[in-house]
């Protein structure tokens, strides 16, 4: 996986690559980059999870899946929004 993103990488402008190599050093930005990415996984896997599961038949675990996912899914998007202002700010700097 790390190879797909170098090679992404090098077709990017160079402000995008110097982006990702900012988000790869031990800041406190690339710690919410990288929590950013595992909550997107865990909405992803909940959502999945929570769709192969009859609302129905077994409410009460849908339920707490529902739960779970609305949770990580207001958790993901704060966090988002965070970093989205981060990277505003230092493109008007």
């Amino acid at each position: 996986m790390k190879n797909h993103t170098l090679l992404t990488t090098t077709f990017l402008c160079p402000a995008k690559q110097l982006w990702i190599l900012y988000l790869r050093l031990p800041t406190s930005l690339s710690k919410d980059a990288r929590k950013q990415r595992e909550l997107k996984r865990e909405v992803i896997r909940l959502r999945t999870e929570m769709d192969s599961t009859s609302s129905q038949d077994e409410f009460a675990k849908w339920a707490k899946l529902r739960r779970r996912h609305d949770k990580t899914l207001e958790e993901f998007e704060a966090l988002s929004a965070c970093i989205l202002f981060s990277t505003d700010a230092t493109s008007i700097l």
